[in-house]
């Protein structure tokens, strides 16, 4: 495993311990799910913008789409 050192605004340090704190993790687990989820949503979606999806802006929404919450 690697140990990663990142700086973070204090209000998403504090949002970060408030989301360890109610799933009862450690705020290293939750950064390290969290960058996991984005490392794999950007592979899964990698195709993003490729297949026509009845919208002409989806390609340069790409970004967009990639922030949104994976599970909804």
């Amino acid at each position: 495993m690697t140990e990663l050192h990142v700086l973070i605004p204090d209000e998403v340090a504090d949002r970060l311990t408030k989301a360890a704190a109610a799933r009862g993790a450690t705020t290293e687990e939750v950064a390290a799910d969290f960058l996991t989820s984005f490392v794999d949503a950007r592979r899964r979606l990698s195709f993003a913008g490729t297949l026509h999806s009845g919208r002409g802006d989806l390609s340069e929404r790409v970004e967009d789409v990639l922030r949104e919450d994976p599970a909804s």
